[in-house]
């Protein structure tokens, strides 16, 4: 008897994308990458924001430790102190930071921002991206007036350390060499306001003389109500 005869049967050929369903994929594609490189910058942002945090703990605590081996005495020299004062703290930071194979003296490193630490380029001269303020004290006539320019002033005479302001972000190479509110203005406010310079998302990072540091959006420091007012006015109240 013979086997039945097997049957063949043409396997169905695979068809090819029509325009249509190509043009589908690419707009889906279109549409998550819309939703995730916001995402992914957003959480760029937030890691230098953080780190930027760390760096003003890090001058924190050197500047700290320089007043306890000096008797309370800090160095400053207004808006524009970390290319001046900076360097009387180099010590109390490593020799050196080797971030991503990239080494760069400790000052360098720590007186970036890292929101712009990839405009730094080395033998360019080290950037200055944070503001050193200088204090007001109570003048002979009961107001608060600028403490004397001599390039020093005492923590030790700080009433409320975590209230008064050490270090902020601030504009690169700014020259003002005094301190106040009004500075805020100039020197914080553009890279908190201006879309090109801004970088923690209208925020700033702040050292306080206790070695603390706080986030502030600029809406929460613009001294639009009284209570802001009286909040920044203290940050650069000595006693």
């Amino acid at each position: 008897m013979q086997p039945p005869a097997k049957i063949f049967s043409r396997s169905k050929q695979p068809t090819a994308f029509t325009l249509i369903e190509l043009l589908v994929v690419i707009v889906i594609i279109a549409i998550l990458a819309s939703l995730i490189f916001p995402a992914l910058s957003t959480m760029q942002g937030k890691a230098n924001q953080s780190k930027c945090n760390q760096n003003l703990r890090q001058w924190g605590m050197a500047i700290i430790a320089y007043s306890n081996d000096h008797n309370g005495q800090v160095q400053w020299q207004g808006w524009a102190s970390l290319g001046a004062s900076a360097n009387y703290y180099d010590k109390y930071f490593g020799s050196s930071v080797t971030i991503a194979g990239t080494t760069k003296t400790s000052t360098e490193y720590f007186r970036m921002c890292p929101a712009l630490a990839n405009q730094w380029k080395p033998g360019t001269g080290v950037p200055v991206q944070y503001a050193f303020t200088r204090a007001s004290e109570i003048q002979p006539n009961g107001s608060y007036g600028l403490i004397s320019n001599q390039g020093y002033f005492s923590l030790l005479k700080a009433t409320h350390p975590s209230q008064l302001l050490l270090m902020i972000d601030a504009i690169t190479n700014t020259g003002a060499n005094n301190s106040g509110t009004a500075d805020l203005d100039t020197n914080v406010k553009p890279i908190c306001t201006i879309k090109t310079q801004m970088r923690h998302s209208g925020g700033v990072n702040a050292l306080f003389a206790d070695g603390h540091v706080d986030f502030f959006q600029w809406t929460a420091i613009d001294r639009d109500t009284p209570a802001e007012q009286t909040m920044v006015d203290q940050w650069f109240h000595l006693d």
